[in-house]
């Protein structure tokens, strides 16, 4: 078990045992219930029920079942799974007929926007999870209409790298309005993929990210490649008598820092300095530099473009219109005139 929260208050041999049991009081002893169907993550805990040759239903327990649950909220959870169980064999053929027309109605979505020349695939087809509380009614059409089936879509992701998304689908003829908004993006995406690959290039980064790079002592072109394959990624070093850190985080191809610089704060779009430290009538230096107000060698001699007080915090903005292009094969940073433009 990998965290609190997946390790309920009994041993995984315990809990199926304690749902073996209620199937048998039940007269269904020819149900199967098998250890090695829980799945456990971040998430939490669930029972993934084979139904049929390539399906199955991912069944999560009552909420209480985490939190201390006593014998007989167990035994409760216990006699949830065994009455889902027991449904879910009933509905066998209905669940595979409604996978089945949902996976048409998601072909034909996507065989029409691969023929657009749009990059998306079908991944799988299967069941969202589902307490199996909501699967216990008496009609077992009743309750199986609990259960929705997720498409799983493979698509560019907004750090433009291939992922997968499911999405949830209540009826067949649902399909098109589900995935309309992956489809939008995944044009958008590809529009903007083709520009940057008509430059060479695979990111865009401001003067202000790879100069805060150099001051930390960071390799620009490793970093940027690490961003460009998983979208964040966060160094911590020590500096200016602490730990600190910086992030660099990919977006649509832009890359931008934020961090913790000590004596101020980087968002990505402006410094932030607590405290008195540019006085109480800071937008007189705007178009000056902070010079030694912040110790961070990156802003002390950069050209303030605005400055606003919020809060007791002092928000200061620079240009970030000087932008590079990074080719992450090679490892080039170059400045383009067309971008500029």
């Amino acid at each position: 078990m990998k965290n609190d929260k997946a390790q309920p208050r009994v041993s995984n041999r315990e809990f199926i045992t304690m749902i073996r049991s209620a199937l048998d009081e039940a007269g269904h002893p020819d149900i199967m219930i098998a250890r090695q169907w829980i799945v456990e993550d971040e998430t939490g805990y669930s029972i993934h029920v084979p139904v049929g040759a390539a399906l199955s239903v991912p069944l999560r327990p009552r909420s209480d079942f985490h939190d201390k649950p006593s014998f007989e909220d167990l035994k409760r959870n216990a006699r949830d799974f065994a009455l889902a169980l027991v449904n879910l064999k009933r509905a066998k053929k209905m669940l595979e007929k409604y996978a089945r027309d949902v996976r048409v109605a998601a072909v034909a979505e996507i065989t029409a926007a691969q023929a657009e020349g749009l990059d998306l695939l079908i991944d799988g087809v299967g069941f969202k999870s589902t307490r199996a509380y909501h699967l216990t009614d008496k009609n077992w059409k009743e309750a199986a209409h609990h259960i929705l089936a997720s498409v799983r879509i493979r698509h560019t992701s907004c750090h433009l790298q291939p992922e997968v998304s499911s999405f949830p689908v209540e009826e067949p003829a649902d399909v098109a309005k589900e995935l309309a908004g992956v489809i939008q993006e995944q044009r958008e995406r590809q529009d903007w993929m083709a520009q940057l690959e008509a430059l060479g290039a695979d990111l865009i980064v401001d003067q202000i990210t790879l100069d805060l790079l150099a001051a930390c002592g960071l390799n620009a072109e490793e970093m940027l490649r690490n961003v460009w394959k998983a979208q964040w990624v966060t160094v911590k070093f020590g500096d200016h008598g602490g730990q600190t850190w910086l992030s660099l985080v990919s977006s649509e191809g832009n890359v931008t820092a934020r961090g913790d610089l000590g004596d101020c704060f980087w968002s990505g779009r402006s410094l932030e300095i607590a405290g008195d430290a540019l006085g109480t009538d800071a937008d007189r230096l705007v178009g000056m530099s902070l010079g030694d107000r912040v110790k961070h060698p990156v802003f002390t001699s950069r050209p303030i473009v605005s400055v606003e007080r919020r809060l007791g915090t002092h928000s200061v903005s620079f240009d970030l219109s000087d932008k590079l292009m990074f080719d992450a094969e090679t490892g080039r940073i170059w400045r383009n005139e067309r971008l500029a433009a």
